[in-house]
């Protein structure tokens, strides 16, 4: 593989099987079309949010580039701490292993969406990695300037590595990112549940992701008129990187499976209101847009086809067969 680095990311995306198109998606509204007013609002923020970038953070940086900073090696030079070892690694503590060779700085960069991988371990001085990191470009969606990405980044480091010296407290690179960096969160649309009756089959699907193994466990079954359950699916799935890439996952696969069994009059069911917005008003969320494009696709191939929201009771049966299925889950190390 070229970029072994990205493999997971690569993977994880999963495009259309069926041969649906590619679209343009503004990730600021929830049909992914861009209007101005929108476009007005994303300006205005991103204009507030460098207005926000505040003297505290700029005091941070101008001590880094100055080698200011209490690192334990200038601690240890002015007889304050007895060692100069880093809290993490005990390799000597230095402002740039600090940031950028240690395990704990390794971790957040590899975490930060940028387009272009940061080479942590080739850096010379803090100057020309200041420059880059505080100008590189962010892959979407999110929402806040370059500068303050890297900004961001270089205080997560540094405020985990104070929390571990002077309270003992430790916290993931994972758990720290996810405050420093805001990814938008795009809320479906309201809309009517309601959907027509007619004699066929049900067929409720349900998936279950798993945060860290990257994988998921998706099940169907299939029901009577008279509710009665005719016969239960699953499978596992690896790389997976949401929830809702999970249920998309889980009702392709079972409308593959319904079509096989010549079924043509079904009623499709589950419990993810994105997954059914996405599916009948169009509301495009970017990571499940070919499998919406796939369902959109095996729809025409019913004589009678609905979708519909139920609630969580309604796919318990489903629900513990994902679970089962990610339990036995076996991670690829290769």
């Amino acid at each position: 593989m070229l970029l072994p680095h990205l493999k997971e990311k690569i993977l994880s995306i999963k495009p259309s099987k069926n041969g649906g198109e590619d679209k343009r998606i503004w990730l600021r509204k929830t049909s992914g079309e861009y209007t101005t007013k929108t476009g007005y609002y994303a300006a205005l923020e991103a204009k507030q949010n460098l207005v926000n970038f505040n003297n505290g953070l700029k005091l941070f940086l101008w001590k880094m580039k100055q080698g200011a900073l209490p690192v334990n090696r200038r601690l240890q030079i002015l007889m304050i701490t007895p060692t100069a070892k880093c809290v993490f690694c005990e390799a000597e503590e230095t402002t740039l292993p600090r940031f950028f060779h240690c395990p704990l700085a390794r971790q957040f960069w590899e975490l930060t969406p940028f387009a272009a991988t940061i080479d942590t371990l080739s850096v010379e001085t803090i100057d020309s990695r200041l420059n880059m990191v505080l100008w590189q470009t962010p892959l979407p969606p999110t929402c806040i300037s370059t500068t303050q990405i890297g900004a961001g980044i270089l205080w997560a480091i540094w405020s985990t590595r104070n929390h571990k010296i002077f309270q003992d407290r430790s916290f993931t690179s994972q758990d720290t990112y996810i405050k420093v960096i805001p990814i938008p969160q795009i809320r479906s649309r309201t809309y009517d549940h309601h959907h027509v009756r007619f004699e066929g089959i049900t067929c409720r699907s349900d998936g279950a992701w798993k945060l860290g193994i990257l994988a998921a466990g998706v099940a169907w079954s299939f029901y009577n008129i008279n509710g009665e359950i005719i016969t239960s699916h699953r499978n596992l799935i690896s790389y997976v990187n949401s929830p809702l890439v999970a249920e998309g996952l889980a009702m392709r696969e079972a409308m593959d499976h319904t079509l096989s069994q010549g079924f043509n009059r079904v009623v499709f069911e589950s419990d993810s209101k994105q997954l059914i917005s996405t599916i009948k008003n169009g509301a495009w969320f970017s990571e499940i847009h070919g499998i919406a494009s796939d369902i959109t696709l095996l729809s025409n191939a019913f004589e009678l086809v609905s979708f519909s929201f139920c609630n969580r009771i309604a796919v318990s049966l489903e629900d513990g067969l994902v679970k089962q299925k990610l339990g036995s889950f076996v991670p690829n190390t290769n």
